[in-house]
Order: C-alpha cells, then structure tokens, then sequence
C-alpha cells in the first residue's frame, strides 16, 4: 500500500463519520513514532521522580475484499532523579496487506535531559537514535546530537517551549536492487506546545524542522498537533493529526507524509 493509498483510507473514514478500527491502551503517556521523527513530548510532562514506564498499542485488522493486518506499539523506559532525566523509547510498526508485508519498521531512541539549575524546565539534551523502515526502503538511519530547550511562556500546565541543536544523521537506502547511502549534518529548530481549552478539552503540539547544513535545498519538516478530550483522569479520546515532508529524498518516494488518526488514551499514574 502506498502513502497516498493509506492516507486516502484514513481520511475516507473520517468523512464518513465512522471509528477508525484502532485501540491504543497507554501507560503514563502517549508517544507516536513515525518514519524517524518520535514524538515523546507528553511522555515528558508525566514523568515525575524515579522510575517510569509507559507503553501504548495501536492495530486494524480487515478481513473480506482486502485482508489488512496493521499493529504499532512503542514502550518507554525513563529515570529522573533531580536535573537529570533519562529515557529509552522503543517503536515498532507493521502493515501487511493481503499477505504482502508493507511496513516492518523499528526505531530506538535513548535521550538525556539535564535540567539547568533550580531551572525545572530549560535542558541541555543528547540523544541517539538507530531505525529501520521497510515502508520507505529505508535499511538503517543513525542520528546522535544535542541541544539546548527553553520555555518562552509557562502558565499552570500551558506551555510553549523551543529549541535548538545540531544532529548527524547517517542514512542508507536500498531501492530498485541499489544501495544509497548519505551523511549529513542538520540545525534542528523546533517548538512545543500545551494549552487547556476548558477542563475537559486541550491541545498539544510539536514542530521540528531540520535543515542540512551543507545544502539547504535539503529540510526535514515535521508537524503534530493533538486534540484531546479527558472523559475523566484516566481515560481520553484525542484526533492526531502528523504531517511529514521532506524536500529532497533520496530515492523515489513522495515528499510529504500525512496522517490523521482518533483514538483512546488510558493513563495509569
């Protein structure tokens, strides 16, 4: 199934008012992966001292004219204690369509945060992260960087913070039986976002933009704005929209990447 074809089908449901066919249980928070860009941000603003541990599932399963199995799930592992803030998240992503694999994708990502005096929201981070993406010919992906994140404006729990870092990236594609292999180095500029609509209604949201240093015709631009109404402390449903463009590729793919998914979240604290 191709990205044009998968997202047709996702916003053809939305039309016809009817429930995506996906479940997602989540432990603490909720983390979306997708294509190498991993949204940890709500996962950040559960965690409190000690260990933590959260995981969310998500799958699709039909049967009749055309037989689809779809299962993502990711599990994060993190530790604070005082300024210091360590996290493992760990994706996987399958689609198979009429016994045809479409997506087999895996990603790790390890990410410390030291928080900056009695500061409790400015950070110096680092991070490593290693994937593999079979829906985009992708064989491997590499990228270890650091940066530094500052909040512009904190009122209770609303908030919007930036940031700014550098990252290598080491990519290696293997489409039509040939290999193709970059290195780059990329500026990631990016925002954060929360704000409380009402008591029952909020909304999230996440910017990155990565620009190769070298060519600048070469961006990465990821966007996910999140809505999310809380039923009671537990339970949430959420509409998620991701938007991924990328303006050079490296092999034949599309530029841009959309989704828009509804959901249920579940909290345990």
């Amino acid at each position: 199934m191709s990205y044009s074809s998968k997202m047709y089908n996702n916003i053809k449901l939305i039309e016809n008012i009817k429930w995506i066919p996906v479940f997602l249980f989540q432990i603490l928070s909720l983390n979306s992966f997708s294509q190498g860009i991993i949204n940890t941000e709500s996962s950040l603003r559960e965690i409190n001292n000690g260990f933590n541990f959260s995981s969310s599932l998500e799958g699709d399963i039909q049967t009749g004219n055309v037989d689809i199995i779809e299962f993502n799930s990711s599990i994060i592992f993190s530790y604070k204690l005082d300024k210091i803030l360590i996290r493992l998240i760990n994706g996987y992503e399958y689609l198979e369509e009429d016994k045809l694999v479409e997506s087999n994708d895996v990603s790790s990502h390890f990410r410390m945060n030291h928080f900056i005096s009695n500061n409790k929201f400015n950070s110096i981070y680092f991070f490593f992260q290693i994937q593999s993406a079979k829906s985009i010919n992708q064989k491997s992906r590499i990228l270890r960087g650091a940066g530094y994140r500052f909040r512009l404006f904190n009122k209770s729990k609303d908030y919007f913070d930036i940031s700014t870092g550098y990252f290598l990236e080491i990519e290696k594609y293997d489409y039509l039986n040939q290999e193709t292999k970059v290195k780059n180095n990329r500026l990631s500029l990016n925002n954060f976002f929360f704000f409380r609509i009402t008591n029952k209604l909020s909304i999230d949201g996440i910017t990155y933009f990565q620009l190769n240093l070298k060519n600048r015709d070469d961006f990465r631009l990821f966007f996910e704005p999140k809505l999310i109404f809380n039923i009671d402390k537990a339970i949430s449903f959420y509409l998620r929209f991701s938007n991924k463009y990328h303006s050079s590729p490296y092999i034949d793919i599309f530029k841009r990447d959309r989704d828009l998914l509804i959901g249920l979240e579940l909290n345990l604290n």
